[in-house]
């Protein structure tokens, strides 16, 4: 389920917290929530994963974007990099501010 749909679904079980509840509201609340925790897991569950098949990959030598060498220390904290602190750091930013 999208999160948006689960937004929404908040905003409508806070609308009605303090409304006494059909049977058939409650069922639908349950669902709500039971998707909502079915979506945060799988977000955990992910997250998970990506970060275990991060500590396997290889890291760069050298930096993608400006050649530089890696220091060994940072390959090791980082594994799979390929950028510099320095090129990581400004491509982090340029995403940042382009999301605002």
């Amino acid at each position: 389920m999208p999160v948006i749909q689960l937004v929404a679904g908040k905003r409508v079980l806070q609308q009605h917290a303090e409304q006494p509840k059909s049977v058939g509201e409650v069922a639908n609340d349950i669902k709500i929530i039971d998707q909502a925790s079915a979506l945060e897991e799988m977000m955990r569950d992910h997250a998970i994963q990506a970060h275990r098949l991060n500590h396997s990959a290889v890291s760069a030598t050298h930096c993608e974007k400006c050649g530089d060498n890696l220091p060994e220390a940072r390959r090791k904290a980082y594994p799979g990099c390929t950028m510099c602190v320095e090129c990581q750091s400004n491509m982090e930013l340029r995403k940042k501010i382009g999301r605002m």
